[in-house]
């Protein structure tokens, strides 16, 4: 049928013009005519295009009824913008100005699917050579036609698969170390990136036996499990650890193929390698900073139980900055023990001392209570010194005698005094001691909490790592899924980089809650230093207030001492006047008077300074316990040694 169709395009229009030079009735014209109407649909159109005349082969192939398109203009059969065309109307002009028009035509069926046509389009002229009509015949060749636009399409595609694959391959050739070698491994050909990544020319590689990169760590196993991988017309694909021709590694992610003979055995062998010697070298980055923040972890977490005899045994600089944290805290912990050892003890000294001036001013104040009453006596008794005179004697001896009592004991008393006054002093200036050291601790609490804050900003930092290489690690699979089949090795080890860096992130993140830990750990200390600190300032206060009176005690003393000293004087002077004693009983009476007050006043101071021991008593024992439970709270670290 296409063959008959191509004769009928060769040879419709010159007889179609012998029939329209020698219209006339004749049968033969006649004939023909029916004969070509049989074989090939045929349209009759005026010089317009408007349809007269359509045969059923016509009909059919268009799928419309004669009375559905006759009168109506052949644009029907064409897309409207088609109609609208110029090449369009030029088309019908070429005919109505009796030209021929032959070839393959696209047209339209009555539901709108194509229809290709091999037809001719052939004018008709009256017997003035006017055309009348135009009488196509034509022949249906969509199938035809279709199948030429699928090879055309076809071939159109595999142009676009070529290309695709030329340019992947070119791709692939930037990207990747691209080698062949023959079957006995002899280097066959190599690409510019493998001579770039090893430094070897492609003269040094040509000819050479593949294993000039193999490195010698990498395991004779892996080559041997690659050679018989490939032997057998399988691909191989692994890392492996290559050697530069200046002896540094690097590292690969090879994929080993062999290209098939027409016996399906291998003729000689391909290897496309991804350089991943970055990717490596951050692997082993990551790795060594999780053994680094391992051996923190585990510091930490002994610092948390108490221990602080521990030490980071790496280089890394968090691990210097913890250990230097580690060492100022336990410099602050040793200072403030020994300064609580040094406060306990000279508490129990302070304690021993102020419970023998205690005892000292009970004993002044008894003997001043019985030379009060001597006194008061001897007042009483003044009226009758005159007959009493062997009495008065007796009394001045026993006077005198209790006169050199008094003047010991105020002697005494002023010497104990004074040892109080100086212990006071000395305990002064403990408590401003310890009130430095508790200012020292303090200010290491807060190294400690600045430090354990750095170390935060370092996790921070680690965090921000972690997250770019998950998402290098993402950006990476995907690269990988756009690279097909090549890119499922890499698609792996993007996912467990990108699992390591999830790890590092919660790593981090438990770093971060044991670094919280520490300074809430580190501010509790601070405000239990705060804490002594006011009791240190307290009880600085009550030492002062004790100073103060052991300042009125020492005072009392001198006064206590001179009066003693008096008391011995006028003792002294009643014996060796007890002949005038009648004479000068009115000034005995005075002197007694004069006694019994000032033996008050002296009692009275005494009881002023016993009050006061006992305020020094408390103070003490409230300062020991402080010490005490500062050192129990130490007690709860493990310290190195001093």
């Amino acid at each position: 049928m296409v063959k008959a169709a191509t004769k009928l395009e060769e040879n419709i229009a010159p007889k179609s013009k012998a029939a329209s030079n020698s219209i006339s009735n004749g049968q033969d014209l006649e004939n023909h005519i029916n004969a070509v109407n049989n074989a090939f649909a045929s349209i009759e159109f005026d010089p317009k295009g408007f349809i007269i005349n359509a045969n059923e082969q016509f009909l059919k192939t268009v799928g419309y009824s004669l009375n559905e398109i006759k009168g109506e203009h052949h644009s029907i059969f064409v897309a409207d913008d088609f109609a609208q065309s110029n090449e369009y109307k030029n088309f019908w002009k070429a005919l109505a100005a009796g030209d021929h028009q032959n070839g393959e035509f696209l047209r339209f069926d009555k539901n709108g699917n194509e229809i290709w046509l091999q037809a001719s389009y052939t004018p008709v002229p009256d017997e003035k050579g006017k055309i009348v009509k135009v009488i196509k015949y034509a022949f249906d060749i969509t199938e035809k036609k279709k199948v030429e636009l699928e090879a055309i399409e076809t071939a159109k595609e595999y142009e676009k698969v070529k290309v695709e694959l030329k340019t992947r391959m070119d791709q692939v050739d930037i990207a990747c170390l691209v080698s062949e070698s023959d079957l006995k491994g002899n280097i066959t050909y190599v690409n510019d990136k493998l001579l770039e990544v090893t430094g070897y020319t492609r003269q040094e590689c040509m000819g050479q036996p593949h294993s000039m990169f193999r490195h010698a760590d990498s395991p004779k196993s892996l080559f041997k499990e690659m050679w018989s991988t490939i032997g057998r017309g399988n691909i191989f694909r692994g890392e492996i650890k290559n050697r530069k021709k200046n002896g540094d590694p690097y590292f690969v992610d090879a994929i080993i193929a062999p290209v098939l003979g027409p016996n399906g055995k291998p003729v000689k062998y391909i290897g496309v390698r991804y350089d991943i010697t970055e990717q490596k070298l951050k692997e082993q980055e990551i790795q060594q900073t999780m053994e680094e923040q391992s051996d923190v972890i585990e510091v930490i977490r002994a610092m948390a139980k108490g221990d602080l005899t521990q030490r980071v045994q790496n280089d890394s600089d968090v691990a210097g900055e913890v250990n230097s944290a580690l060492d100022n805290l336990n410099e602050v912990l040793n200072s403030i023990n020994n300064g609580a050892e040094v406060v306990s003890t000279s508490t129990g000294n302070l304690l021993k001392r102020s419970e023998g001036i205690k005892n000292s001013s009970n004993e002044v104040a008894s003997a001043i209570s019985q030379m009060a009453k001597g006194a008061q006596d001897q007042a009483l008794r003044t009226d009758e010194s005159s007959k009493l005179v062997d009495g008065v004697m007796k009394s001045s001896q026993e006077m005198q005698s209790k006169a050199d009592f008094i003047n010991k004991t105020a002697q005494d008393g002023q010497k104990r005094s004074e040892e109080g006054l100086k212990i006071i002093k000395k305990l002064v200036e403990n408590m401003t001691g310890i009130d430095s050291s508790a200012m020292k601790t303090s200010e290491s609490i807060a190294i400690l909490t600045e430090r354990a804050e750095e170390i935060g900003r370092t996790l921070n930092v680690i965090t921000d790592i972690a997250s770019q290489t998950n998402l290098l690690a993402l950006n990476a699979a995907i690269e990988a899924a756009r690279a097909g089949d090549a890119g499922r090795g890499f698609a792996v080890v993007a996912e467990e980089i990108r699992k390591l860096a999830e790890d590092s992130r919660k790593s981090a993140v438990d770093i971060e809650k044991i670094i919280s830990d520490v300074q809430k750990d580190t501010v509790s200390a601070g405000k239990a230093i705060e804490s002594m600190k006011t009791s240190v300032k307290e009880g600085g206060s009550a030492t002062k207030d004790a100073e103060n009176i052991f300042v009125e005690i020492a005072g009392s003393s001198d006064t206590t001492f001179q009066h003693s000293k008096e008391i011995l004087s006028a003792s002294n002077g009643q014996k060796e006047a007890i002949e005038a004693v009648v004479k000068n009983i009115e000034q005995i009476v005075v002197v007694a008077e004069e006694t019994a007050a000032g033996t008050q006043q002296v009692a009275s101071s005494s009881q002023e300074l016993n009050a006061g021991m006992v305020e020094v008593t408390d103070a003490s024992n409230q300062l020991s316990k402080i010490a005490e439970e500062l050192k129990s709270g130490i007690k709860k670290f493990t310290l190195t040694k001093a």
